[in-house]
């Protein structure tokens, strides 16, 4: 089994950016997320979107049906690769909606297959982009990507 190590963020001025997160309860094969970035521009940043039939069919037969920690994983792999200049040098607050998935990130490890590979990729974007991160648990009801999470 393999753990992401630990690598200090260097000691700069750092901008601050807190992105949330929260994907949508399964429905079938359908599995959504939404997201709402502030602090990385003058105005906030809402997205949303769907992960791939194939990639979530594929975590379900390595991993059986319970995928909702991948699901919560997988948006957070897509901002940190697509803003990752943007966020190299920025405190990060990763507000999560799930307690494995922050965990897994928190630990750089988890015993789920897929799980460890969602978590690895997450590392290997913060090894060539470093940001200072800070995982927390944002239950359902407080989360302000509910919106952007159901399309």
């Amino acid at each position: 089994m393999r753990r992401a190590d630990v690598q200090p963020c260097a000691k700069t001025e750092m901008k601050p950016v807190s992105p949330w997160f929260l994907p949508r309860a399964s429905e079938g094969s359908r599995h959504t997320w939404g997201a709402v970035i502030l602090g990385l521009m003058s105005r906030p940043i809402v997205s949303g979107g769907e992960v791939p039939v194939n990639l979530s069919s594929t975590w379900t037969e390595e991993a059986g049906s319970q995928i909702i920690c991948h699901v919560e994983l997988y948006p957070i792999l897509l901002i940190k690769h697509a803003l990752s200049k943007r966020l190299e040098g920025a405190r990060v607050k990763w507000f999560i909606d799930n307690e494995a998935a922050k965990d897994s990130l928190v630990a750089g490890f988890s015993a789920s297959v897929v799980s460890r590979k969602l978590v690895l990729q997450f590392y290997r974007e913060q090894f060539s982009k470093p940001s200072a991160n800070w995982f927390a648990r944002v239950p359902s009801y407080s989360n302000i990507a509910d919106g952007p999470s159901r399309g």
